[in-house]
């Protein structure tokens, strides 16, 4: 089990998944100063989902984390605009220190090895699904190039859907905490119902989540 120590930032209605980047807007202090420390020491910083809006420095809500590197993109007075960029996702085990900010000691989280196929059909529906949200979503063609040139894995456009697309934060860390790509696939294709779906269906995404597992629910489509 790999093992690392990271600072734990709580973020309102937000879902991190490791092969995506997310730009984040910070005006708490405690937040700050985590994100400059981070980027001076060059380590990662957890992004934790949490509902209460009024704070970025409490305790973590979710054990299951996105874990990136941020880039500070600007800075000014009591702000901070910061990119981080994804590398892994992990589960916190036990805090390390609480003050001024949490730190947890984490576990690398990992998919499985996987030895049967995707099939073709789906993922390509994925894609297409992602290409015509970013047509609406993101105005400038450059932009949308650019992302699309990013897009180098299915775990890249499954990452990206389940983060932006799927409105539910129950959903999203479902989608997050299962170690299996092959489910989460089956799983997208199942909620994004429709020719152009930029949501999930409502009736799926409350089966899934009476179900409470993602892997359950992939069965019932398998």
């Amino acid at each position: 089990m790999k093992t690392l120590k990271v600072p734990v930032l709580p973020i309102f209605n937000v879902v991190f998944f490791p092969h995506t980047a997310v730009p984040l807007q910070l005006v708490n202090p405690v937040g700050i100063q985590m994100i400059k420390d981070c980027v001076e020491a060059n380590s990662p910083v957890a992004l934790s989902l949490t509902y209460n809006s009024q704070t970025e420095s409490v305790s973590p809500v979710q054990k299951t984390c996105g874990v990136g590197i941020p880039i500070i993109l600007e800075e000014k007075r009591n702000f901070l605009k910061v990119l981080v960029v994804g590398m892994s996702k992990v589960r916190l085990l036990k805090p390390v220190k609480t003050a001024p900010y949490p730190v947890y000691e984490a576990e690398i989280f990992t998919d499985n090895t996987e030895t049967f196929s995707l099939k073709i059909e789906e993922v390509d529906r994925l894609k297409k699904i992602l290409n015509s949200w970013l047509i609406v979503a993101v105005s400038d063609q450059k932009e949308r190039e650019n992302f699309f040139k990013n897009l180098k894995s299915v775990h890249h456009i499954v990452d990206y859907i389940s983060m932006f697309l799927i409105q539910d934060p129950e959903i999203r860390q479902l989608l997050l905490e299962t170690n299996s790509l092959y489910d989460r696939i089956k799983t997208l294709n199942l909620l994004l119902q429709g020719e152009n779906p930029f949501s999930e269906n409502t009736h799926a995404a409350d089966v899934l989540k009476n179900y409470e597992s993602i892997e359950e629910t992939a069965k019932m489509v398998h």
